[in-house]
């Protein structure tokens, strides 16, 4: 999605924790660009932020028994 100088990025990810358990992370990156003036849509990247759930990687708690 591009909107005015800003481009977000939808992105998902697969790991293994140490410990052997898979999960799944998922997020958005945003870039801020700007336009060098020359017309051809070439610029650079001022700014890079990323947002995601690090509750993925928190090991869930055991159930009591």
């Amino acid at each position: 999605m591009q909107t005015g100088d800003s481009v977000a990025l939808e992105w998902a990810g697969d790991a293994v924790l140490a410990g052997g358990r898979p999960v799944t992370v998922r997020g958005v990156t945003v870039l801020d660009l700007t336009d060098d003036g020359a017309g051809d849509g070439t610029g650079a990247v001022t700014a890079l932020r990323t947002y995601y759930d690090t509750a993925v990687f928190v090991t869930p708690p055991r159930a009591r028994g």
